[in-house]
C-alpha cells in the first residue's frame, strides 16, 4: 500500500488496521478498507465520549448538559422536580421504616423508640427542642444515654476497648439502665427522674420530651 501510494502520488502518512492515512496538498484523507474517503472531522464520538479536534471533552461536556437539560424539562412536564424528589424521599424513608421496625439490632434504642417514625422535621423529632435550646455536649450525652454507644464501662468492654475498669462507681458494670435506674450513689440524682416516670420506663425517660429535659438534669449532676 506504501509503494502504491507512492506511485499514485500521494505522501504516506500512516496506517491503522487496513485504514489508510494520507495528506494530498495539506489535506488530510482517509482511506477504509473499503476504499471509501472519509474527510477530517471536528467532532467525533469514541467509547461513549465526544472528542473534538482541540482533543478536550467541551464537547462532551455540553453534550451531557443539554440531555441533562432535556430530562429536567421531561421531570417538569411530568409534574415538577420538587414533587419527583418529594416521591422519592417519601419512598426511601418508608424503606428506612421498614428496615427499623423488622431490625434486630441496637435493641435499646429500638425498644425505647419502637414508636418512632422516620422523619426530618426538626420540630418533630424528640430531640428538636433541645437542639435548639442546649449545647453540643448535653445533645451528645442524651444521644449515648439514647443509643447506648457512648462513654459506658459496658461499650467500652463490648468492643474490647482497654480501661482502667468497666464498673460504675458502686463496684457494678456500668451500664445505661444501671446508671438511670439501678446505681445506688445516684439516688438523689433520680427524684426528678421518678416524678417523671415513677416506674422509670427507659421510652418515656428516653422519648419524651419531659422526660429527655429531665435527663439533662440528671446528667448534668452524674457528670458534675
Amino acid at each position: 500500500m506504501y509503494h502504491a501510494i507512492k506511485e499514485w502520488g500521494g505522501t504516506p502518512f500512516g496506517f491503522i488496521d487496513d485504514v489508510t492515512i494520507t495528506v494530498e496538498d495539506e489535506k488530510v484523507q482517509l482511506t477504509l478498507p473499503n476504499g471509501e474517503l472519509r474527510e477530517p472531522q471536528k467532532e467525533v464520538k469514541l467509547l461513549g465520549i465526544t472528542l473534538n479536534n482541540l482533543l478536550d471533552f467541551k464537547s462532551h461536556i455540553l453534550n451531557k448538559i443539554n440531555k441533562a437539560r432535556k430530562a429536567v424539562g421531561a421531570i417538569w412536564h411530568l409534574g415538577g422536580v420538587q414533587k419527583t424528589i418529594g416521591i422519592l424521599k417519601k419512598q426511601a424513608m418508608e424503606e428506612w421504616q421498614e428496615m427499623y421496625w423488622n431490625s434486630s439490632k441496637d435493641l435499646w434504642y429500638h425498644n425505647i423508640t419502637v414508636e418512632s417514625k422516620c422523619t426530618d422535621n426538626l420540630s418533630k423529632m424528640v430531640t428538636g427542642v433541645i437542639m435548639k435550646k442546649d449545647s453540643r455536649r448535653i445533645l451528645s450525652n442524651i444521644t449515648q444515654f439514647r443509643t447506648g454507644h457512648g462513654n459506658f464501662g459496658a461499650w467500652f468492654k463490648k468492643f474490647g476497648i482497654e480501661k482502667d475498669s468497666y464498673n460504675c462507681k458502686c463496684g457494678e458494670l456500668e451500664t445505661v439502665h444501671h446508671i438511670l435506674v439501678e446505681c445506688p450513689l445516684l439516688e438523689e440524682e433520680r427524684k426528678g427522674l421518678k416524678r417523671i416516670s415513677p416506674e422509670m420506663d427507659m421510652s418515656t425517660l428516653l422519648n419524651s420530651l419531659t422526660g429527655l429535659q429531665e435527663i439533662v438534669s440528671f446528667i448534668s449532676a452524674w457528670r458534675d
